[in-house]
């Protein structure tokens, strides 16, 4: 009398014991038609550890037959990782502005506005020229350290910020 649905193998993300317990294991599910988010865990139980060793071995081998590379749950974010999503959120509003003031060449509708490209190329490199400069003078200012050193350093930094930007 329970209700039921069948649930495509496409949709499981990845399955995984419940603790130190044998007769549970967790199945995290992509649920495409849901208000109150995409990710669903069911947690599956039986009364024999036999039952769900076999529940649990043949379903992680359809998965692994699917061409995945495992069927375990994502690794723990490192510190790096965290660190780097850190940056990426002082990129963003650089990335937002430049992605939509700059023509993107690639797009071959968009190949018409190479001069545009170009001008607000040059436009963005003299803002952040400018900003360079004017953070110089400011750590000049705040600790005194010699314009000469900051434009050998610090400047010689800023001005390959574009470079390094833009390969990203």
């Amino acid at each position: 009398d329970a209700p039921w649905e069948v649930i495509p193998l496409e949709d499981i993300l990845y399955c995984e014991r419940a603790g130190e317990d044998q007769k549970h294991f967790n199945l995290h599910v992509h649920h495409h038609d849901s208000n109150l988010g995409n990710l669903i865990t069911l947690e599956l139980s039986t009364k024999e550890e036999g039952v769900m060793d076999a529940w649990f071995n043949q379903l992680r081998q359809k998965l692994l037959d699917q061409r995945r590379t495992t069927t375990e749950a994502p690794p723990a974010k490192g510190v790096f990782s965290l660190f780097m999503e850190w940056g990426e959120w002082l990129q963003f509003p650089v990335k937002f502005f430049v992605a939509r003031s700059i023509p993107d060449m690639d797009d071959p509708k968009q190949q018409h506005l190479y001069p545009v490209s170009f001008f607000m190329s040059m436009v963005w490199l003299a803002i952040f020229a400018f900003s360079v400069v004017k953070a110089c003078d400011g750590i000049h200012n705040d600790f005194g350290i010699s314009t000469d050193i900051l434009g050998f350093t610090v400047a010689a930094a800023g001005t390959s910020f574009p470079h390094v930007f833009f390969g990203m």
